[in-house]
């Protein structure tokens, strides 16, 4: 039964840190995404 339940916990975690990654995944696109925006409107400008 502990041992259930300790397996269990542990794919929880194993679930967290997956969706952590995707999070940090997210934020690297947008950030590249708005550097590249940025970049696009300076050569516009110039």
């Amino acid at each position: 039964m502990l041992l259930k339940y300790r397996k269990e916990k542990e794919k929880e975690k194993e679930k967290e840190k997956e969706k952590e990654k995707e999070k940090e995944k997210e934020k690297e696109k947008e950030k590249k995404e708005k550097r590249k925006r940025l970049n696009d409107q300076c050569e516009l400008w110039a």
